[in-house]
């Protein structure tokens, strides 16, 4: 994940990586992610790593800023520790006022969001939340996509992807399969 002058001239470039259902969610409608934090013990395939994909910790050592939004933010808050030191995170949010717990930085945009990072001179963004990537993906600002699919299906909730002005061809960088059965794929997206 080389760092290029992006789309808008933007010297940074923005990952997103979430873990889903294999349906497709990223949590329940009510934003309640206990199904992919406990997931029940069995026996799956043997592990495939793939050195192309990275874990959480691998992409936060990368990453100088953040950006997620509120429900994502106070869910995050909600487990009683912060997992993002150094990164800088950014909230979108209209509603979040004052400062918020460990730096973090609120945009009540979108567009105040990008321009946060650019000001900030960001270099590997790590973006997170429906609504955000779904805003990133549809500026055409995200470069890299690891989608982590947990072996879980839960019927209804809130997608990771919406609606995009236009077709974004991806090139698969490669897939690892995890202990746990957690397909792992890293995608690049096709600058068009």
């Amino acid at each position: 994940m080389g760092t290029h002058t992006a789309k808008g001239g933007h010297a940074w470039e923005a990952t997103v990586f979430a873990g889903l259902s294999v349906d497709g969610f990223i949590a329940r409608t009510d934003h309640d992610i206990e199904w992919l934090e406990n997931l029940p013990a069995a026996e799956h395939a043997p592990a495939q790593p793939h050195p192309e994909i990275p874990d959480i910790e691998a992409l936060l050592a990368v990453s100088d800023h953040m950006v997620m939004g509120r429900a994502t933010f106070e869910k995050v808050l909600s487990i009683g520790f912060w997992p993002y030191d150094p990164v800088q995170v950014i909230v979108l949010s209209s509603t979040l006022t004052g400062p918020q717990p460990h730096g973090v930085l609120v945009a009540s945009t979108f567009d105040e969001a990008v321009a946060m990072l650019d000001r900030h001179r960001a270099r590997q963004v790590y973006v997170d939340g429906g609504r955000t990537v779904q805003s990133f993906m549809a500026a055409g600002l995200v470069q890299h996509i690891v989608l982590n699919y947990v072996p879980v299906m839960i019927g209804t909730g809130i997608r990771l992807f919406g609606a995009l002005p236009r077709d974004l061809h991806l090139v698969h960088r490669g897939t690892a399969v995890s202990d746990a059965g957690m397909v792992s794929s890293r995608y690049e997206v096709l600058e068009r």
